[in-house]
């Protein structure tokens, strides 16, 4: 899922980067390129570690589906 405002909202649809791994972190660098290291679970019968690097859809494409905002949720912001 994806926030454009540091997790008030987050996008309705949710995107799959490749389809495996559970554990995941991000960062987002400078150029606004997103790190993602995740535990690579489903990657043969090896424990791996994987890491991507991508970019968001942009805003506009993810809102034709739109946006919701989580309620009890703190953002620790």
């Amino acid at each position: 899922m994806l926030s454009y405002d540091v997790g008030k909202t987050w996008s309705k649809r949710a995107y799959s980067l490749n389809g495996t791994g559970e554990y995941a972190r991000s960062i987002v660098l400078e150029d606004d390129t997103i790190v993602t290291v995740h535990d690579g679970v489903g990657q043969g019968d090896k424990e791996n570690l994987c890491i991507l690097r991508w970019k968001a859809l942009p805003r506009e494409e993810v809102e034709k589906h739109g946006f919701f905002t989580p309620t009890g949720v703190e953002t620790g912001l």
